[in-house]
């Protein structure tokens, strides 16, 4: 009796904890395998992948800086004068020249540009030139009295009369008509408004209630005013035009504000009012205390 053929037993799947590998089938000479997950791979797998994630290192922080300074432009531009070996000194010097040209006409515009932005912002320039200079409408009152002229007070303010103020003092203060008429004849004192208590004592708001002006729309506002009893002559609003204060105060120019009267027979230049006469005080303490309630 003929053996029969032993055939080969299949291998037996093992359970194990790591990747395997398992004999399925053998046909004609080709062995079919197929791999076989563990759950220890699983479990390895991530934690792998948990360590790449940790080993990736964060962005970089982003920066600002400057690429080309203005040291190394001028040490391009001077290996850039220096003769290549392929150029002939004719060429080099003409290239130089254009250079020269280039950075001539570069500083020329930025010139320009300055002087056009000074310009731009001397048209708005508050009067100084021609303007009192003192702090307090007091000190004012008493510099115009001593020189025997009228006082001329300019009310400005920010918010929507402040372009107007700047038109202002572009259109009529800068004109040299009102510059002359004011350096001969008057005193010109300019505050602002809006001039909080701890910048000029609050002049401003003392100005305004003495001569009511409280409502903004009427700003800026020209006043002129007795610098020897402190009343209002004559009051102009939101002026923008020289012609209309030179024909407002050309009465101004032909008068003079009336003199204190002292009762002692006193000579002529003793009759100009001190700096700081009694009745002006007495004026301010009494409107400032109206300007309080």
């Amino acid at each position: 009796m003929a053996a029969r053929p032993r055939r080969r037993p299949l291998l037996r799947r093992r359970r194990r904890t790591r990747a395997r590998t398992r004999i399925r089938w053998r046909r004609s000479g080709v062995v079919v395998v197929c791999a076989v997950r563990g759950r220890d791979d699983d479990v390895a797998e991530s934690s792998s992948s948990a360590a790449s994630r940790a080993a990736v290192r964060d962005p970089i922080a982003a920066r600002t800086d400057t690429l080309y300074r203005a040291t190394a432009i001028a040490t391009r531009r001077r290996r850039r004068d220096r003769p290549s070996r392929w150029e002939s000194e004719e060429s080099a010097a003409a290239r130089r020249r254009q250079i020269e040209e280039e950075d001539a006409a570069e500083s020329e515009a930025k010139r320009r540009s300055r002087r056009k932005a000074r310009t731009l912002g001397e048209l708005f320039l508050a009067p100084r030139e021609i303007a009192f200079g003192g702090a307090t409408f007091h000190g004012a009152k008493a510099h115009s009295a001593w020189r025997w002229r009228w006082l001329v007070v300019n009310v400005q303010a920010g918010g929507e009369a402040e372009f107007a103020s700047h038109v202002q003092n572009r259109d009529v203060w800068a004109n040299e008509a009102v510059a002359r008429l004011v350096r001969d004849s008057l005193v010109l004192w300019q505050v602002d408004a809006d001039a909080d208590d701890g910048d000029d004592d609050g002049e401003g708001k003392k100005v305004c209630c003495y001569y009511g002006l409280a409502d903004r729309a009427d700003l800026p506002a020209v006043l002129f005013v007795d610098p020897i009893t402190g009343q209002l002559m004559e009051k102009l609003h939101r002026v923008t035009d020289a012609g209309e204060f030179l024909a407002a105060a050309d009465k101004f120019t032909k008068s003079k504000p009336a003199r204190p009267v002292f009762r002692d027979n006193r000579s002529a230049t003793a009759l100009l009012p001190s700096p700081s006469p009694a009745n002006i005080a007495e004026q301010e303490e009494a409107a400032g205390g109206k300007c309080a309630r």
